[in-house]
């Protein structure tokens, strides 16, 4: 595949101009269809490279998303190897898990629940992991209570802007910055009504897929804040199968840890003392999740 950055995409992707076509509309056609017609329901990477502030190496990943809610990311640590974050969302629910968190077990929240789980998640999501469906580009915007904003009168980047609530009743505003010359969106916010940003999204150096003629960023930069700290993630999409087979069950399923050692599990002769003097031996089975 080809890349492209946003000041040298080809003709083909410059969007015309169509003066009887609301421009609400056209904008949530790029939305739709800047991927392709056929448009992005899911797609798979297993070559991704996180970086996250704090953390001085990159961080190998995989990712896999499916709409509308279906999602695994999966990060490995930097110096072992081993798997350090699983983050995940099904139809029901929503994930996280992250092996060096004083919580050391998985995390689940429905989706309705975002901001009770974000006081105790390892990593606190402000935002509903429907808005992250949304900035990659599997579930379009339905266009619906948003207005389109401009900087200036003649600008090609519009911003559409929504009033909505998240799940606890708080407003907040949605906005999906759009250049409409190139026919790509390049930002996502969600902000409280002062103009507060709660999250943003950046998205960089679009590509075309050759095979499917999707388009989509090779870059995400997601920042949000968390009791006034900031915190950076950047996704880098090294290879991308787009429109991939359906996953098994499995995979939009949480996964199975225990902050339990599995090196205690079995059978053990334990010696019965009183005093220094060895009364007797017992013997216990550990069980796993710590049933004794």
């Amino acid at each position: 595949s080809r890349k492209y950055s946003l000041r040298a995409l080809p003709a083909f992707l410059i969007i015309p101009s169509f003066p009887q076509t609301p421009l609400i509309l056209w904008c949530v056609a790029i939305h739709k269809f800047s991927f392709s017609p056929a448009g992005l329901h899911s797609f798979r990477s297993d070559n991704l490279s996180v970086r996250m502030k704090g953390v001085p190496a990159v961080m190998r990943a995989s990712m896999v998303v499916e709409a509308p809610r279906n999602l695994r990311l999966r990060v490995a640590n930097p110096v072992t190897g081993g798997e350090a974050v699983d983050i995940g969302s099904n139809e029901e629910k929503f994930w996280a898990w992250i092996k060096d968190s004083p919580q050391r077990n998985v995390i689940t929240c429905s989706h309705d629940h975002v901001s009770i789980a974000s006081k105790v998640c390892p990593m606190p999501l402000p935002f509903r992991p429907d808005w992250l469906m949304e900035v990659l580009g599997v579930v379009p915007i339905s266009g619906s209570g948003y207005e389109v904003h401009r900087d200036k009168p003649k600008s090609p980047v519009v911003e559409l802007v929504s009033v909505q609530r998240t799940p606890d009743q708080h407003p907040i505003k949605r906005i999906v910055k759009i250049n409409t010359v190139y026919g790509v969106v390049v930002e996502h916010r969600v902000e409280s009504l002062d103009g507060k940003m709660i999250a943003k999204a950046t998205l960089f150096e679009h590509f075309r897929d050759q095979k499917t003629q999707l388009i989509m960023p090779k870059v995400i930069n997601i920042d949000w804040p968390v009791d006034g700290q900031p915190i950076a993630l950047s996704l880098e999409f090294n290879s991308v199968d787009f429109n991939s087979p359906a996953e098994s069950v499995a995979m939009w399923s949480p996964p199975e840890m225990s902050d339990y050692p599995d090196d205690l599990i079995g059978t053990w002769q334990v010696k019965d003392e009183l005093g220094g003097k060895t009364l007797g031996t017992s013997t216990v089975v550990f069980k796993a999740e710590g049933e004794v």
